[in-house]
């Protein structure tokens, strides 16, 4: 999935939805988009694609152990 043009809540909410149906033998590949266009449509930043997609990954982990999570970074 192209990450980096996605909303980390709703991606997390997306992959615990499918983990559950398919009973936890899912597999989520992340990456970023190579592609400028894909960040002007969806009216994200590119030059901080990587940045974001780091603090997204953290993001990700942290919702999807299903305790309370707080983040507080640069980009989220």
């Amino acid at each position: 999935m192209k990450l980096p043009i996605r909303s980390p809540v709703l991606v997390a909410k997306q992959v615990s939805s499918v983990a559950v149906l398919t009973n936890d033998r899912f597999g989520f590949g992340v990456g970023s988009s190579p592609w400028p266009e894909d960040f002007e449509i969806t009216f994200t930043d590119w030059k901080t694609r990587g940045k974001r997609m780091d603090e997204m990954i953290a993001i990700l982990r942290g919702l999807l152990r299903g305790e309370f999570f707080s983040f507080d970074g640069e980009q989220y």
